[in-house]
C-alpha cells in the first residue's frame, strides 16, 4: 500500500476497516498530512514500513493497534516528531529498525515493551536526540546498531537493557556531543566490528566496563 505525495492529504480516514497488509505499507512525501488515525486498526504489516517526508507530522498516534512489521522498519525525515509514541503495541519487527534525520526527536520514547529485532538498529542524523530514552526494553540485537551524526547526543543511556550479550558490530561516529560510553555497560562484546570515530566531546570509554571481546576489528 502507497500513499505518497498527496499534497492535499490532511487524514487517512477512510482505512478505518484496514487491519492486516500483505506487502509493503509507504506513507511518505504528503505535505499535509497531520495524522495517522485513519490506520487505528491495523497490526500487521507483512514487508517493510516506510513513514517519511511528511512534513506536517507531529504524532505516530494512529498505529497504536500495529503489532507486527515483516521486514524493516522505518522513520526518517519527520520534522515535527518529538517522540515514538504511538507504537507501544509493537512486538516484532522481522528487519531493522531505522530512526533517521528527525530534527526535532528528543528521545526515543513510546517503543516500550521494545519489539524483537531479527537485525539491527539505526539512528542516525537527528538533531535533537539527547539521549536514547525508550530503548531500555532492547535486549539483544542479532546485528549491528549503528549511532552517528546526532550533535546533541551525549550518552547512550537507554541501551542498558542488552545484558550480557552479543551483537554483530557497533558503529558510533560523528557525534558531536558524546562525552562517555554510558549505556553500554552491560555489553560483553561484538562478534564484529567496534568502531568509535570522530566524536570530539569523547572524553573516554567510560561505561564500557562489560566489554571483553571484539570479534572484528577495533577502530577508535
Amino acid at each position: 500500500m502507497g500513499v505518497v505525495e498527496n499534497n492535499r492529504l490532511a487524514n487517512l480516514n477512510g482505512l478505518n476497516g484496514l487491519s492486516y497488509i500483505d506487502g509493503d505499507c509507504s506513507i511518505e512525501y504528503n505535505e499535509a498530512l497531520e495524522s495517522l488515525e485513519g490506520l487505528s486498526n491495523l497490526s500487521i504489516v507483512e514487508d517493510y514500513l516506510f513513514i517519511s517526508g511528511n512534513p506536517a507530522l507531529a504524532s505516530l498516534s494512529g498505529l497504536n493497534n500495529l503489532v507486527s512489521v515483516g521486514i524493516d522498519m522505518t522513520i526518517s525525515d519527520q520534522p515535527l516528531l518529538v517522540n515514538l509514541e504511538g507504537l507501544g503495541a509493537l512486538t516484532a519487527i522481522g528487519g531493522g529498525l531505522f530512526i533517521d534525520y528527525n530534527e526535532s526527536l528528543m528521545n526515543l520514547e513510546g517503543l516500550e515493551p521494545f519489539p524483537s529485532l531479527t537485525n539491527g538498529i539505526s539512528i542516525v542524523g537527528n538533531a535533537s536526540l539527547k539521549n536514547l530514552s525508550g530503548l531500555e526494553a532492547l535486549t539483544t540485537l542479532a546485528e549491528w546498531i549503528t549511532i552517528y551524526d546526532n550533535p546533541s547526543l551525549k550518552n547512550l543511556s537507554g541501551l542498558d537493557g542488552l545484558s550480557g550479550n552479543y551483537t554483530a558490530g557497533v558503529f558510533i561516529y560523528n557525534n558531536e556531543s558524546l562525552e562517555n560510553m554510558t549505556g553500554l555497560g552491560v555489553l560483553q562484546g561484538t562478534t564484529s566490528d567496534f568502531v568509535v570515530l570522530n566524536n570530539p566531546s569523547l572524553k573516554d570509554f567510560s561505561g564500557l566496563t562489560s566489554l571483553s571481546y571484539v570479534g572484528g576489528f577495533l577502530r577508535v
